[in-house]
C-alpha cells in the first residue's frame, strides 16, 4: 500500500491539477508525476506536506489504485508466493544462452517443489495418519514449472498441472526497445509502483553523511517502489546465468533504491518464496557504476 505522506500528495496532487490528462500513460505515470512534483517545490512547502501527513495519521486514500497500467499483471490462484516475481530479459544477443538460463531456473523450481512437497507428506503422515485430503492440497501447491520457459511477450513455464510458476517471464520483442540495457530504475518504474517513505536511520556509530539523493536520503526521505521483486536478466547473465535482484527500496543507512545483487538461476527460486516470505533479506550490493546509471535515470 502507498505510504500515508504518498496518499496526502495524491490527494493535493488530485485536488490542484487532477489525473485525467495521464490517465492514457497508466497509473504508474501518474504516480511518478506526483513524486517529481513534490521534489520541486522548495524545503518549506515540502515540510508543510509533511506536517499536512502526519496531521491525518487515519487517511485510508489509495485514489490511484482503480487507475489501470499497461504492465500490470494479475495472478492466478494456488500460488506458493503472494505474488510473483518477474524475471525480465534485457540483453538479446544469445538465445542459446537465456533458454539455458531458462532451463536452468525451470529445473530448480521443479526439484524445490519435489522437496517441499515430501517434506509437507512426511509432517501429515506424522501428525495426521490417514487424511487422504492431504495430498490434493499439496497438488494444489505446485507451481507450473515442468518444460522450459517460451519466449513469448508474457509467459510462465509449461506444465501438467493447473497451477501456475512462481515467476512471470518478461521478454518481449514488441518491446525490446525498452528493455535492452535498461538499468534498474527503469524497470522498478516500469513494473512497480513508486511510493515515498522515511529513509533509513542513520546509526548512532555512522561517521559518513549519506547521499543527498532522493534514491538514498534527502531530508530523510526516500523514494521506493512497492510490486513484485525483479530479476534482471543482462549481458553478464549469458556469461554466468546469474541475473540482478533489484531493490524495491534502500534498508540500511546509506543504501539506495535500485542497488541489486546478483544470484544465479538455480537459487532464483529460492530466494523468491524466502524474501516473499519475508524470512530472507538480501544485502544488495553497492556498485558505483550502477548505482550512478541509477541517479542519471532519475535525472
Amino acid at each position: 500500500m502507498p505510504s500515508q505522506l504518498f496518499n496526502v500528495l495524491a490527494n493535493k496532487f488530485r485536488e490542484n491539477t487532477g489525473f485525467d490528462h495521464l490517465l492514457p500513460r497508466g497509473r504508474r505515470a501518474c504516480k511518478l508525476e506526483i513524486i517529481r512534483q513534490f521534489w520541486a517545490l522548495d524545503k518549506p512547502s515540502r515540510s508543510l506536506i509533511l506536517a499536512s501527513a502526519q496531521q491525518n495519521p487515519e487517511l485510508e486514500v489509495d485514489s490511484m489504485a482503480g487507475i489501470p497500467d499497461p504492465f500490470d499483471f494479475q495472478d492466478p490462484p494456488n500460488l506458493i508466493v503472494s505474488k510473483r516475481g518477474i524475471i525480465v530479459r534485457t540483453d538479446f544477443t544469445d538465445d542459446n544462452a537465456w533458454d539455458s538460463f531458462c532451463k536452468a531456473v525451470s529445473d530448480s523450481e521443479i526439484e524445490g517443489v519435489k522437496e517441499m512437497q515430501a517434506g509437507q507428506q512426511a509432517e501429515e503422515a506424522d501428525g495426521e495418519d490417514g487424511d487422504e485430503s492431504s495430498s490434493e492440497d499439496e497438488e494444489a501447491q505446485a507451481p507450473d514449472t515442468a518444460g522450459s520457459m517460451p519466449d513469448d511477450d508474457v509467459s510462465t513455464p509449461a506444465s501438467d498441472n493447473d497451477t501456475p510458476s512462481s515467476f512471470i517471464i518478461f521478454s518481449s520483442p514488441e518491446h525490446r526497445s525498452i528493455l535492452e540495457g535498461a538499468s534498474n530504475l527503469s524497470l522498478l518504474r516500469l513494473f512497480n509502483d513508486v511510493n515515498l517513505v522515511h529513509a533509513p536511520p542513520k546509526p548512532k556509530d555512522a561517521t559518513e553523511k549519506p547521499i543527498q539523493h532522493v534514491l538514498v536520503d534527502r531530508d530523510g526521505l526516500q523514494e521506493a517502489y512497492e510490486g513484485r521483486l525483479l530479476w534482471v536478466y543482462d549481458q553478464a547473465s549469458n556469461r554466468d546465468q546469474s541475473v540482478r535482484a533489484v531493490s524495491l527500496q534502500g534498508q540500511t543507512y546509506g543504501s539506495a533504491t535500485a542497488d541489486s545483487w546478483r544470484a544465479r538461476a538455480p537459487f532464483i527460486w529460492e530466494l523468491q518464496l524466502n524474501v516473499d516470505a519475508g524470512t530472507m533479506r538480501i544485502d544488495f550490493n553497492y556498485d558505483y557504476d550502477e548505482r550512478a546509471r541509477n541517479f542519471a535515470v532519475w535525472g
